[in-house]
């Protein structure tokens, strides 16, 4: 199930989303205010489904003018952002998102956060980062990294 909480400050406001988006995320009816940014941080996320998409895209083009910055998308998020036009609106900024990696040796998995401006830039691909699992190996990415960066390179 879907919840959040809301944090004001003086120029932006921010979301912290948790659990899943999906039909209880039409729930969400919260509008921002015009003159103020609007921070999500997807760090709690689990999963999103169809009626969740249609609940977001309902929601993010229902706030026209907003500026959007994403903080700490996972897999599911990055996903949609790739695969779903206008999931993410026009000029919105992503500051962070994970990156799976596997282990062939161990079968561990992990997600590595990438921030802006240290791990990536807005543009272009990101250098994989090494990743090592509990016995020291590299892991590898469990993504294609021409499909799983492609919002990246959409200058969104």
């Amino acid at each position: 199930k879907f919840s959040y909480k809301k944090i004001e400050e003086l120029s932006y406001v921010t979301f912290y989303f948790e659990g899943s988006i999906d039909e209880s995320f039409s729930t969400f009816n919260v509008k921002p205010h015009q003159n103020k940014g609007v921070k999500i941080d997807f760090a709690k996320v689990t999963s999103i489904n169809s009626i969740g998409i249609r609940n977001w895209i309902s929601w993010v083009s229902s706030s026209p003018g907003i500026s959007f910055t994403f903080l700490n998308c996972p897999v599911c998020v990055v996903e949609q952002i790739n695969n779903v036009k206008g999931f993410i609106p026009e000029n919105s900024v992503i500051e962070s998102f994970f990156v799976p990696y596997y282990s062939e040796h161990t079968g561990e998995e992990k997600h590595e956060l990438y921030k802006i401006n240290k791990d990536f830039q807005p543009g272009k691909t990101p250098v994989v980062k090494p990743i090592k699992d509990s016995t020291g190996k590299n892991m590898d990415l469990d993504v294609y990294p021409q499909k799983y960066f492609k919002f990246l390179l959409k200058g969104v």
